[in-house]
């Protein structure tokens, strides 16, 4: 079932003209506060806070997918984006996606996420890696 406030695209008014929403950049958060570098400890969930720009306006109920690889393999996967989400320029205070990240096993994790809006025109991709430093076990990837 989609989340409430979602339009259907086969209903919506998707033109020729609609712009893909554009990914900007990436910050790392653990424990609510923004880190300098993208380090943290193995086992942690942290978040990824995706800037982007949408000037469509039409990202609300797109897709969300990611691909990361690590010492491990590569999972994949993908989902809706948010209902509640709204323009970059028009609202700032949602002017970012959230992942969630965490890994049981230490070392770089790269990782590739992108959007595509509900008219299903994809942005760029954003790459970007993180490293988990110290011991544990269990992967859950990016959800």
């Amino acid at each position: 079932m989609e989340p409430v406030g979602c339009w259907d695209s086969a209903t919506a008014e998707c033109t020729s003209e609609n712009r893909a929403p554009e990914l900007l950049d990436a910050v790392l958060v653990i424990d609510g506060n923004i880190r300098s570098g993208w380090v943290a400890p193995t086992g942690e969930r942290v978040q990824l806070r995706v800037s982007y720009q949408d000037a469509d306006c039409n990202l609300a109920c797109g897709t969300i997918g990611d691909r990361v690889e690590h010492a491990s393999g590569t999972t994949s996967g993908w989902g809706r984006t948010p209902s509640s989400l709204g323009c970059a320029a028009a609202d700032p205070r949602r002017s970012h996606l959230s992942f969630t990240v965490s890994s049981g096993v230490p070392g770089q994790h790269r990782a590739r996420v992108w959007v595509s809006n509900g008219c299903g025109a994809r942005s760029n991709e954003l790459e970007f890696a993180i490293t988990f430093v110290g011991d544990h076990v269990n992967i859950d990837g990016i959800n």
